[in-house]
């Protein structure tokens, strides 16, 4: 059988592991991305709330096999310890730097074509395309801040830090590592490298934090920053189909963003392997590609966007506060909801 080509614009977790997936078919496809191979991204490098018959599905579970398993999770509210939560699951910690690298080296070793250091601005809907790069451009900007640090000592698994306009996740990753990840309110702030990071946390009021961070030996060439927008959109009606933040981002503190590219690309899969099988059209295929990742997405992402301000804001982070240390709360039931 003669398979249709497909191009995946941007070789992210999700474009690379729905190449991976459909190469593994037969199917000819080539990725863009405007990176290279190997690197560092702003990223939790958490992966939280993913079934393994997702990464089965897609073929990547054999690269996870180092990644750390983490159940236990604490929370702070400034300088103040909240009480610590497990969570119903093991999420699974491992770096970007090492995770896509190993899926990029197994999609090209399967036959797909990957043009590394290549930007594509057209967005123009095209049979056979699909994006998988970039976040919106509009709306409210955020900054991330992403660096590995050696010889810290975390409370249980993963630390979540909530300050004013800003907070910070701490988790283990496959290095023995400490991964820091946040996300933060611009601001006139003009240091560099770790110390770009340390003038955030000053500025959200974490100095609690910054003082057990100053002793910490911080990995400089991991450090990495980002500015874009957070976007609940969770659909597009036209001829584009989108996956990754290329369809819609969910707020870091929920730990699913990664768990959300792959189960972008393994609702689509499907779908892109009938329209490559010359089964279906590609209008069909994108229309039952939207359908699944709305219903999957659409209650996660209106949930995550509207409690993601108790995180951010000092009067709402008191009623979080409050919240998660009510024995009514249920991290289960929480969990279920962003799951």
């Amino acid at each position: 059988m003669k398979f249709k080509s497909i191009e995946i614009l941007g070789g992210g977790l999700a474009g690379l592991s729905l190449g991976l997936g459909l190469v593994r078919k037969g199917i000819p496809v080539t990725i863009y991305e405007a990176g290279k191979y190997p690197r560092h991204r702003v990223c939790g490098e958490f992966i939280s709330g993913c079934d393994c018959s997702v990464l089965e599905k897609l073929g990547v579970s054999e690269f996870l096999w180092d990644a750390v398993p983490q159940k236990k999770v604490n929370y702070f509210l400034g300088d103040k310890t909240l009480r610590p939560f497990e969570l119903p699951e093991y999420a699974l910690g491992i770096s970007r730097f090492t995770l896509d690298t190993r899926i990029a080296k197994a999609f090209v070793d399967s036959g797909g074509k990957l043009i590394s250091e290549k930007r594509f601005n057209d967005e123009k809907p095209k049979e056979g395309k699909i994006l998988a790069v970039g976040r919106p451009r509009k709306g409210k900007h955020w900054v991330g801040l992403k660096v590995h640090v050696e010889n810290l000592s975390i409370q249980n698994d993963f630390e979540m830090h909530m300050g004013d306009l800003g907070y910070l996740g701490i988790s283990r990753i496959e290095t023995g590592q400490l991964n820091l990840c946040g996300l933060f309110q611009p601001r006139n702030i003009q240091e560099h490298g770790h110390q770009l990071l340390f003038g955030y946390l000053r500025a959200c009021g974490l100095k609690d934090l910054i003082k057990r961070l100053e002793s910490a030996n911080f990995v400089e060439n991991t450090f990495c920053v980002t500015a874009g927008v957070l976007d609940s959109k969770s659909s597009y009606f036209d001829a584009s189909l989108r996956i990754g933040d290329a369809y819609a981002c969910v707020p870091p503190f929920t730990g699913n963003g990664l768990a959300m590219a792959l189960e972008g690309a393994s609702l689509t899969l499907d779908p892109i392997v009938e329209y490559a099988s010359n089964n279906i059209s590609w209008s069909s295929a994108v229309r039952v590609s939207q359908k699944k990742l709305k219903a999957r997405f659409r209650s996660k992402l209106f949930f995550s966007h509207t409690i993601h301000p108790l995180f951010l804001k000092p009067t709402l982070q008191s009623i979080l506060a409050t919240v998660l240390q009510s024995k009514l709360f249920s991290i289960n039931a929480m969990y279920s909801i962003l799951k």
